[in-house]
């Protein structure tokens, strides 16, 4: 079974990304279904970007879209 959420949208969301990534993995590991977590970074500049790109490097179900403005 493979359960995908809505895309998270992301604006310069540096102080905000980490806690709703754990938030939810946190949630989805108590599911017995396999997941995918979608950021779209809509034009940051703050360091949204970098924080993205280091979750894709550790987690294997973060994906991110860029729309640039």
């Amino acid at each position: 079974k493979f359960y995908n959420l809505n895309p998270i949208p992301v604006f310069n969301e540096q102080v905000n990304i980490a806690i709703v990534y754990g938030k939810l993995v946190e949630i989805l590991q108590g599911l017995p279904l396999d997941h995918e977590l979608v950021f779209v970074n809509d034009g940051s500049w703050d360091n949204s970007s970098t924080i993205l790109g280091e979750l894709v490097t550790k987690d294997k179900n973060v994906k991110i879209c860029f729309w640039s403005v």
